[in-house]
């Protein structure tokens, strides 16, 4: 039997272009563009089920390495970023991408969306200096759910009363829109010593979004689908000293 691992496998490799663009809207404020493709290649996959190599037999199958680089991929995206340098007593930023990302596995010519694929993600941050001891902020984020592998069916009980689940494509189910906005405030103390204490509060997840991160089955026949979460609503609070 061929060993688990395979020394001959090979350093995946990328070839990177990339295209910016870069205004000053005027001296606090700053716009910058890019868009990118990524070409990738020797990605490391592992070797398919015996009944993809009809031609050979188990003693042949046996011999080969469980680990190859036969598999490549590519990744496109554009990205616009607005900066806000501080004026005003405020300052923050926004940035919004729109990127995908695909794999192919030569060994079966299958395509498929990588799992980290997520075409939108928006990031936005702003901070607000309401006096010289007090500044609050928040930031907000919303990006495409994570693919899944959708199960799609079980087959069973067997001799021994177990199911078990066939599943769809590879990566062919998307989670909800994922989405929570986190604040903070800051309260700074300013001692004649010359040291500063610094009291904050934060609240993430503050309307209490639940987002979903994946799914469960419940049951030995996998009857039950149920939600995993992210985090609920957390209240925190803290204190930095300066000396």
């Amino acid at each position: 039997i061929a060993p688990f691992g395979n020394p001959d496998l090979k350093q995946p490799t990328a070839r990177h272009y990339e295209l910016g663009l870069e205004y000053q809207l005027r001296d606090d404020l700053l716009w910058k563009t890019e868009i990118y493709y990524k070409e990738l290649d020797n990605i490391i996959v592992s070797r398919p089920a015996a009944d993809n190599y009809p031609d050979l037999s188990d003693a042949e199958y046996n011999t080969l390495p469980n680990y190859t680089n036969d598999a490549d991929g590519d990744t496109w995206g554009i990205e616009a970023f607005l900066n806000k340098n501080l004026t005003d007593r405020w300052y923050g930023w926004m940035s919004v991408a729109y990127a995908r990302t695909f794999r192919r596995n030569n060994l079966t010519g299958e395509d498929f969306r990588y799992e980290y694929d997520q075409p939108l993600i928006i990031n936005t941050v702003a901070n607000w200096k309401l006096n010289e001891n007090w500044e609050v902020g928040f930031k907000w984020r919303l990006q495409s759910g994570q693919l899944v592998t959708p199960l799609e069916s079980v087959t069973g009980p067997d001799s021994e009363g177990l199911y078990t689940p066939i599943y769809g494509d590879l990566n062919s189910e998307r989670l909800p829109v994922y989405h929570k906005l986190d604040v903070r405030a800051d309260r700074t103390f300013r001692f004649a010593s010359g040291w500063e204490m610094d009291f904050y509060g934060e609240i993430l997840n503050l309307y209490g979004r639940q987002n979903v991160t994946g799914y469960t089955y419940e049951g030995a026949d996998y009857g039950k689908k149920v939600e995993v979460n992210d985090l609920p609503t957390i209240v925190s609070f803290g204190i930095k000293a300066k000396f």
